[in-house]
């Protein structure tokens, strides 16, 4: 491969080492240590609310729609990925998705609005790539119509809106901290919550719903955590500022080298948001067809992975009906990035993206 799509952020080596040295002498590895204790008030202080590590980001968005929802129907982005909607079916709920707005994909407040009925029992949304959706308007439906709104925050950590975190918003925010994430914790997931009591259910819940002197939550399951990644993410908790620099002096040589050409789009920050870098995403334009899947294939073939998200591969049966989300399926692709990508690398992307879009719109 000439150019990777991405490489992990790992934190500093000897740092985790000397974390899990002590677990390690302390015989204390599985869940619930000093570590991940550690990391929890930690991630609570940067995230601005009570926080439980889980097993993974979809560990962390299952939890939260389980202790949010009681079935009936909730809403879903008509684009994301399909753990946001498995969440939703584990339990017990019937998903119904919404179109998105054109700009950053998240859902349309609007069509979010027109979705709720007597039976809507949470809505769920997704920061795409990290950018954030549209939280006050959706602040306003929850408040207005008493829904809790839960966010899928997966590739959101250390996105601000102004001064504050997108974990601020809604009631609940699952986070990854998968490798290819800004946070990195090899594997594992994050729920935030300003509210410690849902924290605490979602905490019996993470361990298979056992209840003290009563009998267990058939709700739960196993989304335990444990001090090995624990270390990691401390550590990389630690170090997200200077990722996040870096990620962004990327996409500033990404952003200065596409601009100008007119079938390419960047997805870019507005003025008040302080993006984490998470994603490069650019939306190519197209006279008809699948222009993202002939440009990612042509890359490809180049030596140049890309990432092609919650296109058909992802599609757990979205209607058609959903113009905006299946236009962003057709057009949208996501560049390599990593927070040490190398200049020539950048270079080399570009000049291939240009040629490629140019040859798919001949």
């Amino acid at each position: 491969m000439l150019v990777p799509y991405t490489r992990p952020a790992l934190p500093d080596f000897s740092a985790v080492e000397q974390l899990l040295r002590e677990a390690w002498l302390a015989e204390r590895v599985a869940n619930g240590g000093p570590i991940q204790t550690r990391f929890e008030a930690e991630a609570a202080s940067f995230f601005g609310g009570a926080s439980l590590m889980a097993a993974s980001g979809t560990a962390a968005i299952q939890l939260a729609v389980a202790t949010l929802t009681r079935g009936g129907e909730v809403i879903v982005p008509a684009f994301t990925h399909p753990a946001t909607i498995q969440a939703v079916l584990r339990a017990g709920a019937r998903p119904v998705a919404v179109d998105i707005e054109p700009n950053h994909l998240s859902v349309d407040p609007a069509a979010v609005q027109d979705a709720i009925t007597p039976a809507t029992t949470a809505i769920v949304v997704t920061h795409v790539f990290g950018y954030p959706a549209d939280v006050e308007s959706l602040e306003k439906i929850s408040k207005g119509s008493d829904i809790p709104v839960i966010y899928d925050a997966a590739a959101a950590a250390g996105t601000r809106i102004g001064n504050l975190p997108l974990t601020h918003y809604g009631d609940a925010s699952a986070v990854s901290l998968h490798a290819t994430k800004v946070l990195n914790g090899i594997e594992g997931g994050l729920l935030v919550s300003r509210n410690p009591c849902l924290i605490d259910e979602a905490r019996m819940l993470s361990n298979f719903g056992i209840r003290r002197g009563r009998g267990a939550d058939p709700r739960g399951f196993n989304a335990k955590a444990n001090e090995l990644t624990a270390a990691v993410a401390t550590i990389s908790l630690q170090q997200i500022e200077s990722e996040m620099r870096a990620r962004r002096a990327v996409l500033d040589l990404y952003w200065e080298r596409l601009e100008g050409h007119d079938t390419i789009h960047m997805l870019r920050p507005s003025a008040e948001l302080a993006y984490n870098g998470s994603n490069c995403a650019v939306r190519l334009d197209r006279g008809s067809g699948d222009i993202a899947g002939a440009v990612s294939s042509a890359l490809l073939k180049r030596g140049i992975e890309t990432r092609r998200y919650f296109a058909k591969e992802y599609d757990l049966g979205t209607s058609s009906r959903h113009v905006e989300a299946n236009r962003a399926k057709a057009e949208v692709i996501c560049l390599p990035l990593w927070g040490q990508m190398p200049s020539d690398a950048i270079e080399i992307v570009c000049e291939a993206l240009v040629e490629e879009a140019a040859a798919a719109n001949a």
